[in-house]
């Protein structure tokens, strides 16, 4: 399926010369993300024996899913640490981290996020007060009230998309609450397991249900 094979780029009408593929494989190839698994599994087990935060007994240094990767450190030498060691076994597989696609962010309950600075390769990454890791906004402060005002509002632009289906007299009850709780609920309750709340956001949550 790879043998010899070669590609040329197209850039208007101009077609540059036939170079030999020697790595990667094709689009949507079944073989991508098992092989992305394997190599970031490598990557990663360097880490077990570096400090992360303690969760009960145990040590956690990273969260990962598919591509979505998050380091977890108690300070910044730690973090930095982690850093360069992701990076160094990154580069021995032929990979490089993205500065631009990583970002920093300091969880902490001063008004002020203390700052951070974190590089790769001698590039400082963008320090952020929330960021979106598998579709949930995390939040420098640790709360999730970030999170659960983005969901009420999306749930409620779904309701307004939706109107006229949810109260069209001519479909019956059960179909409407069937669609209001594909469309509606299911966007406003994503991830409720891990909020924290408040009696404040508990009113919100409630009114946004009505």
């Amino acid at each position: 399926m790879y043998w010899e094979q070669t590609a040329a780029m197209r850039i208007e009408n101009k077609t540059s010369t036939f170079q030999d593929i020697k790595r990667g494989v094709r689009q949507g190839c079944v073989l991508s993300p098992d092989l992305f698994s394997l190599y970031s599994e490598i990557i990663m087990r360097n880490l077990e024996n570096h400090p992360g935060i303690k969760v009960g007994e145990q040590n956690i240094n990273n969260s990962r899913y598919a591509d979505d990767t998050v380091l977890i450190a108690e300070n910044k030498e730690d973090l930095q640490k982690l850093i360069n060691i992701v990076e160094e076994e990154s580069r021995k597989k032929g990979l490089e981290l993205n500065s631009k696609k990583t970002e920093v962010m300091v969880i902490s309950r001063k008004q002020e996020s203390p700052k951070c600075d974190i590089f790769i390769n001698k590039v400082k990454l963008k320090q952020t007060e929330k960021f979106k890791y598998l579709g949930t906004i995390i939040s420098n402060d640790g709360k999730t009230n970030r999170e659960i005002s983005a969901r009420t509002a999306q749930a409620k632009i779904n309701f307004q998309r939706m109107k006229t289906i949810l109260t069209n007299k001519h479909i019956s009850i059960e179909t409407r609450k069937r669609a209001l709780q594909c469309y509606k609920e299911s966007v406003l309750m994503y991830g409720c397991e891990a909020w924290t709340i408040s009696k404040q956001i508990q009113n919100k949550l409630e009114a946004t249900e009505m």
